[in-house]
C-alpha cells in the first residue's frame, strides 16, 4: 500500500511538472515572455527544452524576435556596404547589453542537440562578433584565416546543423547560401558594371541559396541574379580572350592570380604580354620572381618592359648586366633611365662606380638549385 502511494505521488509530480512545462511552452509560443520569466524556473535538472524556453524568454523580453532580426539584418547590410555612419542608431543600450549577455547562452544548448538553439546561437555570434564589436571598434586583431575559421564554426556550421533538422527553413537556407558568395577577385575599377556581382566560392553552400530561391525566399533572387551576372561577364572575357583581346586575357590572369592559380595566371598574362599589355607584364614580373621563381622568364619580362620604356625595369636590367660582369652596358642602361627622370637611377650609377655591384645584390638573378630526389 505504501509503495502504491509513493508511486501515485511520483506520477502526480511528473504530471504537475509536465503541465507546468506545457504552460511555459504555450506562454513562450504566445510571446508572453514576462510571464515565462515569472513562472518558469530552471535548475540543473531542467530539460533542455525548459532551459531553452527560459533563456530565450529572457532575451526576447528585451529584444523581441522581430527586433532581433531587424538589428541582425540591418547590421549585416551596413557591414556589407561599409556604411559605418548608420551603426549608432542600430540598437539601444539595453538591447546591446542583453545581446552581449546572451552571446554564448545558446551554444551549450546547441551542442546538446537542441536544433532551434543553433539558429539563435548563429545569429547571436554574428550580432556580437561581427556587428557590435565592429561598431565598438573591437574587431580582434587576428589573422584573417583564424577569423574566418571561427566564423565558420560559430555561424556557418550552426546554420548547417539547423538545416539538418529543418531542411526547408527559408531563412537558414538563405543565410547559409549567401555565405557561399564573395566579390569577384578583380579591382573594383575593373568591374564592367555598376550592378552587384558575386562569385561563388563554394558550390555546395551555394546550393542552399538556389533552394531558398526555389522555395520562394524574397531576397534570394537578388543574389542569384548577381551570380549569373558575373558568370556572363566571365564568359564574355573567355570568349574575347580566345579572340586575342589582351584586356580580357589580363583580367582572367588577374582573377586566377588572386585565387593562387599561378600557372593559369601566367598563361593568361603571357597571352596579353604578346600585345605589350604593360599591366600583364608587371604582374608577370612579380609572378616569375616570387611565386613561380623562373629567373629566365623573369629576365625576359624585364627586357620587354625596358624596351617599352619602363624605367624601373631598366634599373633591374642594369643590375642584371652589372651582376653578369657587363658594367659598360649596365651604365648605359642606368644612364638611359636617369635621362627619363627615374629618381633612383642616380643611386644605381653611384653603386656601379663606387662598389661595382647593385645595392640589392645579385641573388634574384640566380636560379635556385634543383633538389635531388632521394
Amino acid at each position: 500500500m505504501k509503495t502504491m502511494t509513493l508511486s501515485f505521488i511520483f506520477i502526480a509530480l511528473l504530471s504537475q511538472v509536465s503541465a507546468e512545462t506545457d504552460e511555459c511552452k504555450e506562454a513562450f509560443n504566445n510571446e508572453f515572455y514576462e510571464q515565462v520569466l515569472k513562472t518558469c524556473m530552471i535548475n540543473e535538472s531542467s530539460s533542455i527544452e525548459d532551459r531553452f524556453v527560459r533563456l530565450a524568454a529572457d532575451l526576447f523580453a528585451v529584444v523581441s524576435p522581430d527586433r532581433l532580426d531587424e538589428i541582425f539584418y540591418q547590421g549585416k547590410y551596413e557591414i556589407d556596404v561599409f556604411n559605418v555612419d548608420q551603426f549608432n542608431d542600430l540598437y539601444s543600450i539595453n538591447e546591446k547589453l542583453k545581446l552581449q549577455q546572451h552571446k554564448n547562452t545558446f551554444i551549450d544548448l546547441a551542442e546538446d542537440q537542441h536544433a532551434e538553439a543553433n539558429l539563435l546561437a548563429a545569429k547571436l555570434y554574428y550580432l556580437n562578433e561581427l556587428i557590435i564589436d565592429k561598431i565598438d571598434d573591437k574587431w580582434p586583431k587576428v589573422p584573417w584565416n583564424d577569423f574566418q575559421a571561427k566564423k565558420q564554426a560559430h555561424y556557418n556550421d550552426r546554420l548547417a546543423i539547423y538545416l539538418k533538422t529543418y531542411p526547408d527553413h527559408l531563412e537558414a537556407l538563405f543565410l547559409l547560401g549567401v555565405e557561399s558568395l564573395e566579390p569577384p577577385k578583380i579591382p573594383v575599377m575593373m568591374r564592367p558594371t555598376r550592378k552587384p556581382i558575386f562569385a561563388v566560392k563554394e558550390e555546395a553552400t551555394y546550393a542552399h541559396l538556389l533552394k531558398a530561391l526555389k522555395l520562394g525566399h524574397n531576397r534570394a533572387q537578388y543574389f542569384v541574379d548577381a551570380v549569373n551576372r558575373w558568370h556572363d561577364i566571365r564568359a564574355n572575357w573567355i570568349k574575347k580572350a580566345a579572340q586575342e583581346d589582351p584586356e580580357s586575357q589580363f583580367l582572367l590572369g588577374y582573377e586566377a592570380y588572386k585565387y593562387a592559380q599561378f600557372t593559369d595566371s601566367a598563361k593568361y598574362f603571357e597571352q596579353a604580354a604578346k600585345a605589350n599589355h604593360t599591366e600583364a607584364l608587371s604582374h608577370l614580373e612579380r609572378l616569375y620572381q616570387n611565386e613561380l621563381k623562373d629567373v629566365q622568364k623573369y629576365l625576359n619580362v624585364i627586357v620587354q618592359l625596358a624596351e617599352l620604356g619602363d624605367t624601373d625595369a631598366m634599373l633591374v636590367l642594369g643590375d642584371y648586366l652589372l651582376c653578369s660582369g657587363n658594367a659598360k652596358d649596365a651604365e648605359e642602361v642606368y644612364s638611359m633611365a636617369q635621362e627619363m627622370n627615374n629618381p633612383l637611377a642616380a643611386y644605381s650609377l653611384f653603386d656601379l662606380r663606387d662598389y661595382g655591384v647593385p645595392q640589392s645584390g645579385c641573388m634574384k638573378f640566380m636560379s635556385e638549385p634543383e633538389v635531388e630526389p632521394e
